[in-house]
């Protein structure tokens, strides 16, 4: 949903001055149509970047989120959660939840319907 998701976003980023940075952590060769469509949407737009990080599937997706904002001296982590199930929420939890009990820069929680 990142068309949505920047349409929420690039407004505040505006107003705020700041440089967008859209961070996707690639689980091997699956989602690289995603990658290509995000890349081609992305570039058309000012101040805004896209970088792929490379993810391994044997770590916490949050772990490594947070590896990668502190190596890259982010100021602050924009999460977008998704409706999940009932199943979803009680299985697997929030990712957004985990990543501010553990963050050290403040965290933005946008919601789109």
């Amino acid at each position: 949903h990142i068309h949505e998701e920047l349409k929420a976003l690039l407004p505040l980023a505006k107003s705020m001055k700041s440089k967008t940075t859209v961070v996707h952590l690639q689980y091997g060769r699956l989602n690289e149509s995603l990658i290509s469509d995000s890349k081609k949407m992305i570039s058309r737009r000012k101040n805004v970047g896209f970088l792929p990080v490379p993810a391994d599937i044997a770590r916490p997706l949050n772990k490594q989120l947070q590896e990668t904002l502190i190596r890259h001296k982010a100021d602050l982590l924009v999460m977008f959660p998704h409706k999940k199930n009932f199943w979803d929420r009680l299985l697997i939890g929030s990712k957004t939840e985990q990543m501010s009990g553990v963050l050290q820069i403040p965290l933005l929680s946008l919601k789109i319907n």
